[in-house]
């Protein structure tokens, strides 16, 4: 039993000791973001060895009548301010979450090398732009790579394309839209609950954009809910689709979080019970 509680200790302890990915928004892997990443477009043109295709889509495989239309939000601060700004939610569980990181992504059209200079995150109660919401803390920007967690095992380019066979013909594949993803960094403790984070991204010329949440074969998913800050105030992101004709479907954006989950009350207690193992082993030797 001694020995089974002093494994446990040591264990939370080291795992404390390093933030790891807690969350992705509309991903079903906390490291990689749900951008849909993959080899070879709809139209079956094979991406460059270490990069892989984000390909806007269409409702259904094959070709279709309609797809998204938008490869992405504008993200950009245009002086004075405050637009651009996006938004979405998260949720936080079990015991709570402290957080130790945020990255969201964007690009700049015919960019190869680093667009961005900068940016700010604000962490809201609630949905930016309700009376009721409030900032509760704040992200710094750190740094922003092209190296992406692109699946389970692979880091590599993401790319950015149109729809490659729907409406058809299709847009002809590119790598003009290369993604980078923005790492932000703070130290908040969320209890659980749902919250919003908002986010802007600089650059020393032209715009950014930031790609929406992509998933094979549906335009949208249920529940997407990102906002974005306009000239008029905030708004839904939405994909008014292609042709003009296709309905209107909301989008969400992709960001992952890290940090380390709160030990639950029953994990609290092995461990001070590891911790009184520890002393009571120590006084015995002394």
């Amino acid at each position: 039993m001694k020995r089974i509680l002093i494994v446990a200790l040591s264990a939370t302890i080291a795992s404390s000791a390093f933030g790891v990915n807690l969350y992705s928004n509309q991903s079903s892997n906390v490291n990689v973001a749900a951008l849909n990443f993959s080899t070879t477009t709809r139209s079956g043109v094979t991406a460059a060895a270490g990069s892989m295709w984000s390909e806007v889509q269409a409702n259904g495989s094959g070709v279709q009548t309609e797809s998204n239309t938008n490869a992405g939000s504008s993200v950009h601060l245009v002086a004075p301010g405050p637009n651009f700004r996006l938004a979405d939610d998260f949720t936080v569980s079990g015991a709570g979450w402290n957080v130790t990181g945020i990255a969201v992504f964007a690009y700049q059209t015919g960019s190869t090398s680093n667009p961005v200079t900068g940016g700010n995150m604000n962490l809201w109660s609630g949905r930016p732009g309700e009376t009721s919401s409030v900032i509760i803390g704040t992200a710094t920007w750190s740094n922003a790579t092209d190296q992406l967690q692109l699946d389970a095992n692979t880091v590599g380019i993401g790319n950015r394309i149109f729809n490659t066979n729907s409406p058809a013909p299709g847009s002809a594949p590119g790598t003009t839209r290369r993604i980078w993803q923005s790492n932000f960094t703070l130290n908040q403790t969320l209890a659980a609950g749902t919250y919003w984070i908002d986010y802007q991204l600089t650059t020393t010329a032209g715009s950014l954009f930031a790609p929406t949440t992509t998933h094979q074969d549906v335009r949208g998913i249920s529940g997407a809910n990102a906002r974005q800050l306009t000239t008029t105030g905030w708004v839904d992101v939405i994909d008014g689709g292609n042709p003009a004709a296709a309905p209107d479907v909301a989008q969400d954006m992709p960001f992952i979080i890290s940090g380390e989950a709160v030990p639950e009350p029953m994990t609290m207690g092995v461990l001070a019970l590891g911790a009184a193992a520890l002393a009571a082993r120590k006084r015995r030797k002394s």
